[in-house]
């Protein structure tokens, strides 16, 4: 598509031009399903089943579409899958999500490959009496607390986790198997009564496909393993999957070339216009290449027409907090370093003049 004006010199010079997309909802907080956007952009967002999921109050993706005044309907989601011999390419600038550039004194780095994931949804259902009985009435004998099973359900899925890394020889690499529960609810929800129902969540990540489906094999297995002890019923499974991609290696080398030197034009912004502390980095460092493990629209979007990213450091790799800070400066090197590659892949300029 065109998104530039008619007559800036991209349309001259290419028919086509640069368009900035805003993906929303790449946590998936609302609805359950991460990276739904860019899931809608490669045709994928039917297909995963995001259409037909429903919110924590009832509401479903049609109905929250139609009252935000988008077209809702199937087709029209349908419609906004990108044809991939549209489209050049993509590049997004994306907190890092740790700490790693921030230890390693670089302001950016490339990313060359996005971890594979999978996410599961579990539901541990315990004694219909929980619903109206307070706990301090019911001996631990006879209890069927979702709560406490399911709580042993996470820790077993934690351990299953860990013995697929050590089996896989990647225990304690930074994108080897990792994995993580980042949602719970529970009903009642009454702090005297023993929980009926308790939902909850795990998410497998790995560089390695076979690596990571073996942690999801012995997750299933050790969580319904709980349940079968504790006489609960346990249902669930996976509910979005991805496999690794890798950025071309023509892509990164492109992003690392541009950004070796529009770091070197921008002295003032990265330092501030001072001589900068002892141990900061200098404009000629290497930029770092990286896996991202996060949910990146890249994961998605790579699967599509090449795709890749750049990493932002940000205070002490804090996120999704009041307490995540990137610095001004780091900011203002990732936007010219995105001027340096469009300028130089679309127009073999060192700089656009619009």
């Amino acid at each position: 598509k065109d998104a530039l004006p008619p007559g800036t010199k991209l349309s001259d010079l290419l028919g086509a031009g640069v368009e900035v997309i805003a993906l929303a909802d790449n946590e998936g907080v609302r609805f359950g399903g991460p990276m739904a956007a860019s899931a809608a952009l490669v045709g994928d967002y039917l297909g995963r089943g995001l259409y037909d999921r429903v919110d924590a109050k009832g509401v479903t993706v049609p109905a929250a579409l139609k009252a935000a005044g988008i077209p809702s309907s199937a087709s029209a989601v349908e419609a906004l899958a990108i044809p991939a011999d549209q489209v050049a390419g993509y590049v997004e600038v994306h907190v890092e999500g740790y700490d790693l550039l921030e230890r390693m004194g670089a302001p950016l780095g490339v990313v060359e490959a996005a971890a594979g994931a999978t996410y599961m949804l579990f539901s541990v259902t315990g004694d219909e009496k929980a619903l109206a009985t307070h706990q301090s009435l019911v001996p631990m004998a006879d209890r069927k607390d979702a709560m406490a099973g399911a709580a042993e359900a996470i820790l077993n899925a934690e351990r299953a986790c860990k013995a697929a890394a050590k089996e896989a020889g990647e225990e304690g690499a930074p994108h080897g198997v990792l994995c993580g529960t980042g949602f719970v609810s529970a009903a009642p929800n009454a702090p005297l009564n023993i929980a009926r129902q308790v939902n909850f969540t795990v998410g497998v990540t790995s560089t390695s496909d076979e690596a990571r489906a073996a942690a999801v094999a012995g997750v299933r297995a050790r969580v319904d393993a709980v349940c079968a002890k504790r006489g609960l019923a346990c249902t669930g499974g996976v509910m979005m999957e991805y496999g690794a991609a890798a950025v071309p290696d023509d892509l990164v080398a492109r992003l690392l070339d541009d950004a070796s030197d529009a770091l070197k034009e921008l002295p003032s912004l990265l330092d501030g216009g001072a001589e900068p502390p002892s141990g900061s980095p200098t404009l000629a460092i290497a930029l770092p290449t990286m896996w991202t493990g996060t949910d990146t629209d890249v994961l998605n979007l790579a699967r599509r027409f090449p795709a890749g990213a750049l990493f932002v450091r940000h205070r002490l790799g804090i996120t999704h907090s009041l307490a995540e800070h990137v610095e001004p400066a780091d900011i203002a090197a990732a936007g010219a370093v995105l001027h340096k590659f469009v300028a130089r892949q679309l127009l073999g300029q060192d700089a656009l003049e619009l």
